[in-house]
């Protein structure tokens, strides 16, 4: 295999091949080789010095067998590292040279001695390590003995590894080798890392006639690489990507002209660029991208060698031209990058990615930058990122052109008005398809490409998209008609604007519609008004049917509002300062209607005597459906307007549309008379005298079982007819009014006509049991949270509790609402640091005194004499009462209490009960007068 690669890549016809074969048996092979090897790191050493560390270096030589050799001592040629002192993670990456006959390779090994240097030593020249540890200690001991005993042997073993010479590959090796021991009371750990290879040392006749040869080493080289890896691609067949991986064979004759001809690695490097990459560029499918990405390493990881190079041809000059050929290529690929990495190829994310590192890595290269001072035309942008970015252009250009065409030829044929609508829709559909596909690509190209390059994909695709899509538009609308209607205008914008977009270049398409829109709104604004002074004055108050509790009136303001709102959307007004602009206008149009509709119904109710303050009225059905009729109109600008009309202001910031917005929403129910309306239906129906009169009945036969039955018949009769009048929201409207006067009645029949009567707990029970479940009805109601947080409730709630308690609950109560007071009040006289726990076993309460901080100073001197007192309260709950003390701190506002605990016998149910609580009093300690108060503190049990 070799001989016929020899032959096909020096071009050598069959007979001057066989003469020259012959030639080359007949001559002797030279005996001589050189071991070449690369000591690279070593780890996970043994300790060999008094501070925990080694001084580890390498020495290598090559002996007659496998078994342990002392080099130190020994006849034979070695050579050694540096020292690297104080480390047990050595990395030498030092280049090593032996040389060798050829007869030693089969019966001779490599052996490999890492050894501790000990040359300054404390035993030799009096300088001490840090001694750590007892280990550290028998170290020294053990250093101080042997360096006595044996004053010669100074240096430490710490392992030694062999390989045969004889199984070491042509091209080379490169692995780990664990370190033994040279015999079993030795502690060896760790493990050393080599590149070893083994080249043939020509003759010096060998030498002289290669230099007169007519083709220089690098050429050669390049040669029997170009046709080694052609070989090898012709026969992978080259359906799938290659990955560049050379028979054995043909890497070990490789291997083998390199270390012969000792071409430096930065010229091999180079050569297999160049022959790998305009491999990669001619074929269909390419070289493995992880391959390509592992050339550039190696030009990159030898690019400090260039002064050393020898090469002719092979030098830095020629990587201008494969480095740009190579962008140019990756770049199409990513022009194309729709159909290189479609989805429907497998790993599509991962392929591009390894695309996008390897040209990171090549444009962050010291090689890229100096072949660009070389010929900077040639080879590119400083940046790849902008070619990469200029491919995506490019790209994004011919994929447009490409969708343009199939969309857009079928109207081109067709006459006047066939392709005028055709025209429209093809516009329509290639708006669709270019937004479908920029979402696709931002879901699966942009982060890639923003992740590692930090270019925005989707930025980019759009301004490129949108330039070329305006063109095309602007050029297709004028040739179909110069006089287009709004509505044609607003279906055209519905299809063709892509949401969220830079639509720059179309504003020439908003001087056409912004006349006819302003037009448009000023007259719906007129129209509007006396459409709903007609529809009121024409509503009859009946109801739609039997479901529907709202009338015409309502219907007729809804339509309307929605029409707009719908308008505004399917326009899509893609200027934003002009939507703003407009989207304001709608909304003050939307407040001047729902005024005038609130004015006019209130007008009517007024003109019937419902506002009257005198005389009867009877709450009927129709008060109730016009009540609904304006619960409709606000639910319906809750939903459709606001939502409808605020999510097409675009860009804008919407915190300042919504605080527009909402600012004229606010006010519905005052502009409405929401409040007014439902609070005179709520007192026509349940008047408080009538309530009052039924709670009066209840406390005059409060002990009768069936007293409060009157008052709950009367309060379900009437709201079951509500239930079947008013709508949902209306409903609990009054429910929320009838809640009010209930409570109003309650406390006055309770708190001030009966305040003597007793017991207390019986208004309590009416309250909790008849009143809330009535009015939460199981859910269906005004939900208990709302219920309890209204301030008539708690007040009254509170007032009864307090009266119908014994002594011992509102002691419990008063403290428990210090508790509440405690939490929420910042203290402005000091804080106290407590630490308490609780045993459940014995029943005992635990209590250590801290510190405490930021105290008063109430002596004359500016500090005080703090102590603290402990006590159990409600007192009288508690049969271990008794106060405890803490010693006396002298002259600190921040005294610190050493070891002050306190045991309080406690049991468990008392402890659980609200408003038990441990009572902290801090006092300055005076001598010739009463103790000064510093505060008190609550903590809750």
């Amino acid at each position: 295999v070799l001989l016929e690669l020899a032959q096909k890549t020096f071009e050598v016809s069959n007979a001057n091949h066989k003469a020259a074969v012959e030639k080359a048996q007949s001559q002797e092979i030279s005996q001589r080789c050189a071991l070449q090897f690369q000591v690279q790191k070593a780890e996970h050493l043994a300790a060999k010095d008094v501070d925990g560390t080694s001084d580890p270096y390498c020495l290598l030589a090559v002996v007659p067998s496998s078994q342990y050799v002392n080099l130190r001592h020994s006849k034979f040629t070695t050579v050694n590292t540096s020292v690297k002192e104080s480390t047990l993670t050595p990395e030498w990456n030092e280049n090593l040279e032996l040389y060798i006959e050829r007869n030693q390779i089969p019966n001779c090994s490599l052996q490999i001695q890492v050894w501790d240097c000990d040359e300054d030593s404390a035993a030799s020249n009096g300088s001490y390590k840090k001694v750590k540890g007892v280990k550290g200690v028998g170290r020294y001991v053990k250093e101080v003995v042997s360096q006595s005993v044996m004053s010669e042997e100074k240096d430490d073993f710490m392992g030694f590894s062999s390989l045969p010479l004889s199984s070491i590959p042509s091209q080379g090796l490169e692995r780990w080798f664990k370190l033994r021991s040279a015999h079993s009371l030795q502690k060896v750990t760790g493990r050393i890392k080599l590149h070893i290879e083994i080249h043939t040392i020509r003759s010096t006749q060998e030498r002289e006639r290669s230099e007169h040869k007519q083709y220089p080493v690098d050429v050669v080289l390049a040669g029997i690489l170009t046709t080694a890896a052609e070989t090898s691609f012709e026969e992978h067949l080259a359906k799938v990507l290659w990955n560049a991986v050379l028979p054995k064979q043909i890497d070990s004759i490789i291997q083998e002209f390199i270390g012969q001809h000792e071409i430096d690695p930065l010229t091999c490097a180079i050569v297999r660029w160049e022959v790998f990459s305009k491999i990669h560029l001619k074929s269909t499918h390419g070289i493995d991208i992880l391959f390509i990405d592992g050339l550039l390493k190696e030009l990159e990881a030898h690019s400090s060698d260039t002064k050393a190079v020898c090469a002719e041809k092979y030098t830095v000059d020629v990587l201008c031209e494969s480095f740009y050929n190579f962008l140019r290529h990756e770049s199409d690929k990513l022009a194309r990058h729709r159909e290189e990495f479609s989805t429907g190829k497998p790993d599509y994310v991962i392929s591009l990615g390894s695309l996008l590192l390897c040209i990171k890595k090549l444009g962050g290269m010291s090689l890229y930058q100096l072949v660009r001072t070389i010929n900077p035309t040639i080879s590119g942008s400083s940046d790849v990122t902008d070619d990469v970015r200029e491919a995506l252009k490019r790209g994004t250009d011919a994929y447009y052109v490409d969708l343009y065409d199939t969309m857009l030829d079928e109207s081109v044929e067709k006459e006047y008005d066939e392709e005028k609508a055709s025209l429209y829709g093809a516009l329509i559909k290639l708006a669709d398809r270019i937004y479908r596909d920029m979402m696709l690509g931002h879901s699966i190209y942009h982060g890639v490409f923003f992740k590692i390059l930090g270019i925005d994909y989707s930025a980019i695709v759009h301004d490129t998209v949108a330039h070329s899509f305006a063109k095309d538009a602007r050029e297709a609308m004028y040739k179909v008609n110069k006089q287009l209607s709004v509505m044609e205008g607003a279906k055209f914008f519905l299809g063709v604007l892509i949401n969220g977009g830079e639509v720059e270049n179309l504003r020439s398409f908003v001087d056409w519609f912004r006349p006819t829109v302003l037009r448009w709104l000023q007259m719906s604004r007129g129209r509007t008004n006396s459409r709903l002074r007609k529809a009121v004055e024409l509503d009859q108050v009946e109801r739609v049917d039997e479901i529907v509790k709202h009338t015409s009136s309502a219907l007729t303001f809804s339509n309307f509002l929605l029409y707009v709102v719908t308008f505004w959307r399917s326009l899509s007004w893609p200027d934003p300062v002009d939507a703003y602009t407009i989207a304001l206008r709608l909304t003050d149009d939307m407040a001047n209607a729902l005024e005038c509709y609130a004015d006019l119904v209130h007008n009517k109710l007024k003109a019937v005597g419902f506002f009257d303050e005198e005389g009867q009225f009877d709450v009927t059905e129709e008060l109730c459906l016009t009540l609904n009729n304006l619960q409709v109109v606000t639910s319906l600008i809750f939903n459709a307007f606001l939502s409808g009309l605020v999510s097409s202001f675009g860009i804008l910031p919407k915190s300042i549309t919504l605080q527009y917005v909402k600012s004229f929403i606010d006010s519905i129910p005052e502009k409405m008379n929401f409040k007014k309306v439902a609070e005179t239906v709520g007192k026509s129906m349940f008047r408080l005298p009538d309530i009052r009169k039924y709670l009066r009945n209840f406390a005059n036969e409060v002990t009768k079982g069936r007293a409060i039955r009157p008052l709950m018949k009367y309060l379900q009769d009437n709201t079951i007819t509500l239930k079947e009048w008013l709508c949902e929201p209306n409903f609990k409207r009054i429910l929320e009014v009838l809640w009010n006067e209930s409570l109003q009645s309650l406390h006055r029949v309770a708190l001030v006509d009966f305040v003597d009567r007793k017991p207390y707990f019986f208004y309590l029970y009416v309250l909790n049991h008849y009143l809330v479940e009535f009015f939460h009805a199981d859910g269906f109601g005004i939900s208990k949270e709302k219920l309890n947080s209204t301030d008539e409730y708690r007040l009254l709630e509170s007032e009864l509790k307090m009266r119908s308690a014994k002594t011992e609950d509102l002691i419990r109560l008063f403290y428990l609402q210090v508790c509440d007071q405690e939490r929420i009040t910042k203290s402005s006289y000091g804080y106290l640091n407590v630490f308490a726990s609780y045993d459940e076993l014995n029943d005992e309460l635990q209590v250590d005194v801290i510190s405490a901080n930021e105290l008063l100073p109430l002596d004359v001197n500016g500090l005080s004499d703090p102590f603290v007192t402990l006590r159990l309260a409600p007192k009288m709950s508690f049969n271990d009462n008794g106060m405890r003390q803490t010693l006396v701190e002298k002259k600190t506002v921040n005294p610190v209490f050493n070891e002050e605990s306190f045991t309080f016998e406690v049991a468990k149910d008392l402890a659980q009960l609200e408003g038990m609580a441990i009572i902290f009093t801090v006092l300055d300690h005076d001598v010739l007068s009463a103790n000064d108060l510093e505060g008190e503190a609550v903590l809750p049990l």
